[in-house]
Formats: structure tokens, C-alpha cells, sequence
């Protein structure tokens, strides 16, 4: 009591906060009850994690007292702001780098001990996944995502953490680059007939597009004669299924057929396919006809095969066709096949004898006879085969 010097009217309580919230403020708080001594005031409305001053005065009629300080700070709470400048960057369709900066240092409200990072695709690689970044002197602000898909768009939240909680996320949206395509068209098929292939196949899935599809590449060449490779560019279309025919072709070949599917980086895998042309005629004629004369009467005759990309299929049969020039006139035809003992040779006999022969010869596939090679060769000459007429004497 003579302490006070009077009697005691009230205390009046200023604060401040001495790294945030620097606002001198001041209460003035009347005397409640008789018990002077134990009085007490709850301050409302501060800042987390902050060094407050306090100040008490009591007061007389007269005016006021010495003061009475204290310095405390308030505990922390869970961060009020979320990162700031949350920003991503693709360094590879698979790869992104995520960057951020630290919540304002007034809505942090306490020590920083950590982030978190979640992330997940939004078509696809939809599983959300999650990493904590403690935070260290370095003040890590930054992290690299992995194993993501290609050109897929991607969520990307980080919050910030003190002991109490976890503040509000900061959340960005960010697509990852192209690549090739990861798969190959699907059902690639060919229907062929002698000179013409129709190819036919579907895109592949939509996860493995990996991009924007641009283009189809077809490319084909025959595989027994190395011909040159060619190549067909269909635009990418909506549409799921293409079929493209390609033509002047030889017949009977093998060809193989390769499909890929480009995205702006370029070409995916090929998908491949090998298909045989239809048989036709031969367009070639057989090689190397000769003819041997072997008496007055007889003739053999030798001959090869037509060239292999002209015989247009399997060869099958032979069709040799004779007859005399100036008589023995009557055309006749010999057919050989290819089960013959001599399927290349033929020997002609019960000729005429002297006599000028046109003798030809052509090949057979299933479908048909092609071309023939002819020659004209003369039968040997031989004695008379009947005697003068009309011998008369006088």
C-alpha cells in the first residue's frame, strides 16, 4: 500500500511487437475488486511467433507510476500464406524442375522446418505422390519430379510447414514435353494382288502418343530383287484407322512394309510387315533358246528360264510350238511341266527333211502363258525319198 502513494485508480498496459507488428497500442485497465496486487489482462490479436514488450503503469489521482517491463513472445501456428512464385520448368518429357520462395517472413508464423510437394497427372499418372523438403541453412526451395509421363499435365502443390501444421498450398498446372511415340501402330495388316498392296493399320493408344501426332511414315521395298525403298507420308488424322494402297508393284515379290507414327520430335518405333504379291503371266520370255540339228529329221531344242523378275511367279509349265515355213505347215504345241525329267529341252522328230522350222517357246505361271522366244532353224538335207517320174526312152 505505500507503494502506491494514493490510491490506486488503475494500470494502464502499452505493447509492441518488436520484429512484426510494431504499433505501439495502449490499454487502460480499471481496478476490479479490492485485491489491488493480483491483477491480469489478456492481450487478443497478435502476431504468431513474436517478441512482444509490455509495459505496466499503475496510475493515482495524481498521475503515473514507474513502469513495470516484460518481454515475451507469442507460439507459433501453422504458416497463413503459401509459398510465393511457385514456378515449374520441363527439362525433358520425363522431368520437371519446381522452383518456389518462402511464404512472406510476417505469415510464416514460426520456424520453417519443412515443405511439401505433391504431384500428379491430371489425364493420366493420375496417383498422387508426395515428397517433404526439410528445411535446412540453404533454405531449400526447389525440387526435381521424375518418372512423369510425356506430354501429360501435371498438378504441382507445395506448403509450408511449422511444428504446429501446415499452411495453405500454392498450386501451378504445367504440361511436360513431347517425345516419340513409346509404341507402334497397332494392327498393321497388307492385302495384296499382283501389283498392288493395301496397308492398313490403327493409331497406337492415347497414353503412348507421348505428343501431338503429325504425320505416318510408310515406307516399302521388295526383298529378292532390293528394289529401291519408297516412301508415303499420311498426315495424322482423328481418325483412328488408315488404309493407304500402293502401286506398280512386281508381281510375286516379297515386300517389306514399315509403318511409324512422328510427333514433332520425330519418328517412334516401326511396325513391320512382310506380304508376297499375287502370281500373274510372265512379262519375260524364256533365255538362251538354241537348237541343235541332228539329222534331217530331228531337232533338239534348249532353253532357260525367263529372267526372275520378269517369270512374275513359279513356272510351271513350258509351251513349245513348231511348224515347217514353206511345209509341213501344221503348227504343233508340246507342253512341259515342271515335274518332267527335261523340263528345259525338248527333242523334235519325224521332221521333214530340208525344211525351214519355226520353233517358239514360252513360260506358264498358274495364271497364265507369257511372251514366247522363237527362232527358224533348216533341217539337214537327206537322199531323195522317191525316185524320178515319169522316166521315159525313145
Amino acid at each position: 500500500m505505500t507503494h502506491w502513494n494514493g490510491i490506486l485508480l488503475s494500470y494502464t498496459l502499452y505493447y509492441y511487437g518488436q520484429e512484426l507488428d510494431t504499433t505501439l497500442r495502449t490499454v487502460e485497465i480499471q481496478i476490479q475488486g479490492s485485491n489491488h496486487s493480483n491483477q491480469e489482462y489478456t492481450i487478443g490479436e497478435l502476431q504468431e511467433y513474436t517478441h512482444y514488450h509490455v509495459i505496466v503503469n499503475s496510475v493515482t489521482s495524481i498521475g503515473s507510476g514507474s513502469a513495470a517491463n516484460s518481454t515475451v513472445r507469442t507460439l507459433q501456428a501453422a504458416p497463413s500464406a503459401t509459398p510465393t512464385l511457385l514456378q515449374t520448368s520441363a527439362l525433358s518429357p520425363y522431368i520437371l524442375w519446381v522452383t518456389w520462395y518462402e511464404p512472406p517472413f510476417s505469415e510464416q508464423n514460426g520456424v520453417l522446418t519443412q515443405y511439401r510437394i505433391t504431384w500428379h497427372g491430371l489425364e493420366r499418372d493420375t496417383e498422387e505422390r508426395l515428397e517433404d523438403i526439410p528445411v535446412n541453412s540453404t533454405s531449400n526451395t526447389s525440387y526435381v519430379l521424375t518418372d512423369l509421363d510425356a506430354y501429360t499435365s501435371y498438378e504441382v502443390n507445395v506448403s509450408s510447414f511449422t511444428s504446429v501444421g501446415a499452411g495453405p498450398i500454392s498450386s501451378t498446372t504445367v504440361t511436360t514435353l513431347q517425345d516419340i511415340p513409346s509404341s507402334e501402330v497397332r494392327n498393321l495388316t497388307a492385302v495384296a494382288n499382283y501389283s498392288s498392296i493395301t496397308i492398313s493399320w490403327s493409331s497406337p493408344v492415347m497414353s503412348d502418343l507421348n505428343g501431338v501426332p503429325t504425320r505416318y511414315t510408310l515406307r516399302y521395298s521388295g526383298v529378292e530383287f532390293q528394289t529401291e525403298e519408297k516412301t508415303v507420308v499420311v498426315n495424322y488424322t482423328s481418325s483412328t484407322n488408315e488404309t493407304v494402297s500402293v502401286s506398280g508393284l512386281e508381281a510375286y515379290t516379297v515386300y517389306k512394309i514399315s509403318v511409324t507414327l512422328s510427333t514433332s520430335v520425330g519418328e517412334g518405333d516401326a511396325a513391320n510387315i512382310e506380304i508376297r504379291t499375287l502370281e500373274t503371266v510372265p512379262t519375260g520370255t524364256p533365255t538362251d533358246l538354241t537348237t541343235n540339228v541332228l539329222s534331217a529329221n530331228i531337232i533338239s531344242v534348249t532353253w532357260d528360264h525367263p529372267l526372275p523378275i520378269e517369270q512374275n511367279g513359279v513356272i510351271i509349265s513350258y509351251t513349245l510350238t513348231y511348224k515347217g515355213v514353206e511345209r509341213d505347215t501344221t503348227s504343233r504345241d508340246v507342253i512341259l511341266y515342271s515335274n518332267d525329267t527335261f523340263f528345259t529341252n525338248y527333242i523334235l522328230s519325224e521332221l521333214d527333211e530340208h525344211t525351214n522350222y519355226s520353233i517358239s517357246v514360252s513360260a506358264s505361271t498358274s495364271v497364265g502363258k507369257g511372251p514366247s522366244s522363237t527362232l527358224t532353224v533348216v533341217t539337214d538335207q537327206d537322199v531323195p525319198s522317191s525316185q524320178v517320174r515319169n522316166l521315159t526312152a525313145v
